[in-house]
């Protein structure tokens, strides 16, 4: 979104959107469990990036805007769905919500 020279940290940057597509199918899950209002959002990708930067990431948000009000106003309802997913798959950590094929690649050396 927008001129990519106006990213101070590429690498960061490309880390943290790779991670948000690996836990997308999840995001997606507990934005629709949290009944997070989506219609009006015109960037849905920032949306995920900031649902996984504040559940699975740094555990919290940086910058500001309206996604992230959006967000925190239903950031408990979100880190609850997390903890409630996890006990119904039986995973311990956050890497275990992935299917095996999405961990199996992590386990490639590069």
């Amino acid at each position: 979104y927008g001129d990519s020279a106006k990213v101070a940290n590429k690498r960061q940057a490309y880390k943290l959107v790779c991670e948000t597509l690996k836990y997308k199918p999840i995001l997606e899950e507990l934005v629709s469990e949290a009944k997070v209002p989506t219609s009006h959002i015109s960037r849905p990708a920032l949306l995920l990036i900031l649902c996984y930067e504040l559940l699975l990431g740094r555990k919290k948000i940086q910058g500001g805007g309206k996604v992230k009000r959006l967000i925190m106003e239903h950031a408990n309802e979100l880190r609850e769905g997390l903890v409630r997913l996890k006990i119904r798959r039986g995973a311990q950590s956050d890497s275990d919500l992935l299917p095996l094929s999405v961990r199996a690649v992590d386990a490639i050396p590069r």
